[in-house]
This record gives C-alpha cells, sequence and structure tokens, in this order.
C-alpha cells in the first residue's frame, strides 16, 4: 500500500497539469505576437531609432488589426486565411521596409530567412 500511495499522487499530479500544459500550448499556437511585442523585437534586432519606432508601430498595429479579422471569418478556408494573411503580411514590410536603412533591411532579410528555415524545420 506505501509503494501505491506516491504513484497514485504521481498520476494525479501529472493528469492536472496536463490540460493547464495543453491549454497553454494551444492557446498560443498560430497567433502572432501582439505588435508591442513584434516592435519590441524588431528594435532590438535592427537598433530601431525612436523615429522609425514612431513609424513602424501603427504599422503593426494595422497589420495585427487586419490579421486578427481574417483570423475570425469563418466564411474563408484554412487555406484562404493563410494565402490573405501572407499578403497582408508583405503588404506591412513593403510599408516598414522604406523606413529602414540599408543595413537594416539587410539584417531584416536575414531575419526572415532564418525564420523561413524555422518555419521548414518544423515541418519536417
Amino acid at each position: 500500500m506505501r509503494s501505491v500511495v506516491p504513484v497514485i499522487v504521481l498520476i494525479g499530479l501529472l493528469v492536472g497539469t496536463i490540460p493547464t500544459f495543453a491549454q497553454g500550448r494551444l492557446g498560443r499556437r498560430g497567433n502572432m505576437p501582439a505588435a508591442e511585442d513584434r516592435l519590441k523585437n524588431l528594435s532590438e534586432k535592427l537598433q530601431l531609432s525612436d523615429d522609425q519606432k514612431a513609424k513602424i508601430k501603427p504599422i503593426l498595429e494595422d497589420e495585427a488589426s487586419q490579421l486578427q479579422q481574417i483570423k475570425k471569418d469563418g466564411s474563408k478556408s484554412r487555406q484562404e486565411k493563410v494565402s490573405k494573411a501572407r499578403e497582408i503580411h508583405q503588404a506591412h514590410m513593403d510599408k516598414i521596409r522604406p523606413i529602414l536603412t540599408d543595413d537594416q533591411q539587410k539584417k531584416l532579410d536575414e531575419m526572415r530567412e532564418e525564420a523561413k528555415e524555422r518555419m521548414r524545420s518544423r515541418r519536417q
């Protein structure tokens, strides 16, 4: 009986944490970071000036808003949503690029390639 009790307690702990873990994981999956988080990330990696941040922030907020609308649209298939999201992202990146210096644009291109590689490796 003594050896059974710790096993039962351990099973109870594991079963109790699985739903929490799964909810956290599923809740983040497929979601883009908030515009503020994306701006912070770009700012750190590209060394953005305050002026650049001020110009880029509304672009990222608009993109996040449009992507949120697509996500909520129940009339489109998953593939249509993905395609539309790519179009929106590319359009917003086209607005951001002119704000950046040549060196920052090169670094951004490198970051995007790295992200594509990570996505490819996850699919395999």
